[in-house]
């Protein structure tokens, strides 16, 4: 058959879609199998065996942790890639469009190389007897396409836990580990307590290989340095040997979208002024990872110029995301209590006394909401409940009730649809407000192109 013929065969993208929506998604599902028994790297390993290995063809960057990393990851491709390294960047989950969990030379995956992948990847999976789940699909087509694409280096964000993981094939072939700052999240299957939590996530780590550790509890701490030594892992820790030895707030509308000038210090040089279109201590911490990630994989320090030009316009969807100076309009997925803590620091530091802010508030069934709205709600003179486009979404009546049960006196709505929740919040703070749309990736996804549009 001719390879113009062979083009024709493939199924389009909408094909591609409806067909990974058959498979098992975790991230959508409301029935998550307790414990780690029931999931495991064997149908990947199968997956990628039946597909000839891609991941073995480049070198990977593979990060964990509960706190950041998706952060992290993004620093450290965009860093990789000013450096001039083709680099594939796999993250999860995306915000408004699927493919940006693939992306190449800082780019979304194209749509026709994903569907030139996906038919590939279709075809392997048919043969296995026990059927891979959607992320595990989704996952053999970033490394295939990495390979297809002939990168030089992948940074890979694991999708839950890390031992367990689709990401974390055993014949990897990982340069440098990092671990964000671990906190509960998925206790029904990583366990109750941080140092169970902890354990999972060090099972990305490799004999021998180097780990960039971010700040973590003291009994986290314990579990990853226990595996480091017997493993024979250096840790390069942020807050011992990456540090932040200045760091100044900036007005973004006045600097091109830079929201701090952070100064570092590493084991392999200084680096002043570097300017970060993120805001808040915890993304300065992110930056310390990814920093310590690329020089750790090249053995060298990397020129403050490529640096600074790689982080000024480095802002994942998402994540303190600054959509409009009138009214300020900020799109945060904090989603569990760590990176709740995190965005009221980072609330409270750089708008203090803008008033009145609304919050729009949203979250999914294997949360702590009532922990996060006991952050939140004293930040905010009214709040509005909504839902989310994720099955798993709490009813907006029901967070109105954990509202009700932590500060009888705040003034909240309720709002079916996410955009008219986001409307009405404009009608109360007006262009003088801000409004804080949170509380769930899933509802960012939902509102994001409609605040761009609005304001």
């Amino acid at each position: 058959m001719s390879e113009d013929k062979k083009l024709i065969l493939l199924p389009s993208y909408q094909e591609a879609m409806e067909y990974l929506d058959g498979f098992t998604n975790f991230e959508r599902t409301q029935d998550f199998p307790a414990g780690t028994g029931a999931y495991g790297t064997a149908r990947m390993e199968e997956l990628l065996d039946i597909l000839d290995c891609p991941q073995h063809d480049y070198p990977v960057l593979h990060i964990s942790g509960t706190k950041g990393k998706g952060s992290t990851a993004y620093l450290t491709a965009s860093l990789l890639e000013k450096m001039g390294m083709h680099t594939g960047l796999y993250v999860s989950p995306h915000v408004t469009d699927l493919m940006e969990r693939i992306q190449i030379g800082g780019r979304n995956l194209n749509k026709s190389i994903f569907c030139k992948i996906f038919s590939k990847v279709r075809n392997a999976a048919e043969q296995m007897e026990s059927k891979p789940s959607y992320f595990e699909m989704l996952t053999a087509i970033a490394y295939l396409a990495f390979s297809d694409q002939a990168i030089d280096i992948a940074v890979v964000e694991v999708g839950m836990g890390g031992r367990l993981d689709a990401t974390n094939v055993s014949d990897m072939p990982v340069a440098v580990s990092a671990i964000t700052p671990v906190s509960l999240e998925h206790t029904k299957i990583l366990g109750k307590e941080v140092a169970d939590i902890a354990l999972e996530k060090a099972g990305i780590m490799r004999a021998g290989i180097p780990v960039v550790l971010g700040r973590q509890e003291l009994m986290a701490h314990k579990v990853i340095e226990r595996k480091a030594a017997r493993l024979g892992c250096e840790l390069i820790e942020v807050g011992r040997d990456l540090t932040i030895t200045a760091n100044e707030d900036i007005d973004p509308k006045e600097n091109a979208g830079i929201m701090q000038l952070i100064s570092i210090k590493t084991p392999y040089g200084d680096y002043p002024d570097i300017p970060l279109s993120l805001a808040g201590a915890h993304q300065r911490e992110n930056a310390l990872t990814a920093l310590g990630l690329v020089e750790n994989f090249i053995g060298a320090a990397i020129d403050p110029k490529l640096l600074s030009k790689a982080w000024k316009d480095t802002c994942p969807p998402g994540r303190f995301e600054l959509v409009s100076s009138e009214p300020h309009v900020i799109l945060d997925g904090a989603h569990n209590m760590a990176s709740s803590w995190a965005l009221a620091e980072t609330l409270q530091n750089r708008y203090p006394m803008v008033r009145p802010k609304v919050m729009v508030f949203s979250a999914c069934q294997d949360k702590d909401i009532r922990g996060m709205l006991k952050i939140l709600l004293p930040l905010v003179d009214s709040v509005i409940f909504t839902t989310n486009n994720s099955p798993r979404h709490v009813p907006p009546y029901e967070l109105a009730e954990i509202a009700m049960d932590l500060y009888p006196t705040v003034r909240q709505d309720v709002k079916d649809d996410p955009r008219a929740a986001v409307w009405l919040a404009y009608r109360v703070t007006g262009d003088d407000g801000l409004i804080l749309v949170t509380g769930s990736l899933y509802l960012i996804g939902d509102v994001r192109q409609f605040c761009h549009n609005k304001f």
